[in-house]
């Protein structure tokens, strides 16, 4: 989806995953934060939001949700190395069910038809920062904007240690846009993504 209500009309209700990652929520107001969780929550969720950046009274960019099955814990982390004006698109959410003791999940929302341009390049570094303080193993996943060979080529999965999980079929016009970034020890227990229609 591209907003909150196209992504909780489409998927929410019918999506069988544990862990959901969602980008471009458009939800700029507390109160319709508040509004999206009790949402989810009524189709068997527990969210954690980050609000969009305002562009208008009523518009948004970006914006996320990392969505987790109830029973299973999820709650957002505090993370001062990402700064306050890049919280909508980057959103860091500790989750439990994966390994022992969970795994901190980042979500990616890198700008649109802009390649590693100097904002792209900017949101990459404090995505690195994050990881990088992070101790143990991680999973980044979003829409990254660009193919995995461009995030590869700029050296930024050797500076986090992480490992592309894409799937082979396009996400986005043509394109793999949408993948994950799992971090080197757990990446073997990556079976494979796809992509559901």
């Amino acid at each position: 989806g591209n907003s909150w209500d196209s992504f909780s009309d489409k998927m929410l209700s019918r999506s069988k995953a544990d862990i959901v990652l969602a980008q471009e929520t458009k939800i700029i107001s507390s109160a319709k934060a508040k509004a999206a969780q009790r949402t989810a929550r009524r189709f068997g969720w527990n969210p954690t939001l980050s609000l969009a950046h305002p562009t208008s009274a009523h518009q948004g960019s970006g914006g996320g949700a990392i969505l987790a099955r109830t029973g299973i814990g999820i709650t957002p982390i505090s993370c001062n190395c990402i700064h306050n004006e890049l919280h909508h698109r980057l959103q860091l959410t500790w989750v439990a069910g994966i390994c022992t003791v969970g795994v901190p999940i980042l979500n990616v929302y890198l700008k649109d038809s802009e390649g590693l341009s100097p904002t792209n390049m900017h949101l990459l570094e404090q995505a690195a920062v994050c990881l990088k303080s992070i101790k143990g193993p991680w999973i980044a996943g979003g829409d990254w904007n660009m193919e995995p060979q461009m995030l590869e080529a700029a050296g930024w999965l050797n500076m986090v240690g992480g490992v592309v999980h894409a799937p082979t079929q396009p996400t986005c016009h043509g394109h793999v846009y949408d993948f994950f970034v799992v971090h080197k020890a757990i990446s073997p227990a990556v079976v494979a993504p796809q992509r559901l229609e």
